[in-house]
């Protein structure tokens, strides 16, 4: 897997949930498009990342179309784009998740939520460039509730371990709404 060198010190990749299984569901991969909406020339693809990557707007390179304007050194803004400004722009949408739907759902939910209802119309269709696609701002805060979620779980029960496992297919308008299919395993201890 590729890596980078973050300050030059510590190697890191966006792929670690592949690396590492239990980190899966808790982050999330991010690729820039550029002012018109493709992706920009400077930031990475999705590649091992493509089941947790999203693209987002990573600002412009050029004046008349920039949204992102910053310091410069010396004094003075520039424009800016790439990955660095569409991550806060993903987390700002996560942020706006957390107060549409406070603690109704979990982090991974979350997380869920956010992939399942990227736009992965047209170009965005390709997963190894834009992941599960362009992050979709209404769809993520929309009261209906349509996600597919992989859901996993053990509960230690001392000499029994109890484990729920199962794909489910969210949908519906109301907090009670939803077609769930889920395997139950009992394992006893030994």
């Amino acid at each position: 897997l590729p890596t980078s060198k973050v300050m030059g010190v510590c190697p890191v990749t966006s792929a670690l949930p592949t690396l590492f299984p239990e980190l899966a569901g808790l982050s999330i991969a991010v690729v820039a498009l550029d002012e018109d909406g493709v992706i920009a020339t400077s930031s990475n693809r999705c590649g091992a990342m493509a089941e947790n990557c999203l693209a987002a707007p990573g600002g412009a390179s050029m004046a008349s179309a920039a949204e992102t304007i910053v310091p410069a050194a010396g004094g003075g803004y520039n424009y800016a784009h790439g990955t660095s400004f569409a991550a806060p722009y993903i987390s700002g949408v996560l942020a706006l998740m957390m107060e549409a739907f406070g603690d109704q759902l979990s982090n991974k939910e979350y997380t869920a939520r956010l992939l399942a209802t990227a736009d992965n119309s047209g170009i965005y269709s390709n997963r190894q460039i834009y992941g599960r696609s362009m992050v979709n701002v209404e769809a993520a805060l929309s009261q209906t509730r349509s996600a597919d979620m992989h859901v996993e779980k053990d509960y230690d029960l001392g000499a029994i371990t109890l484990r729920l496992r199962g794909d489910a297919r969210l949908t519906g308008t109301g907090s009670h709404d939803a077609r769930i299919g889920v395997g139950l395993y009992l394992s006893l201890g030994g």
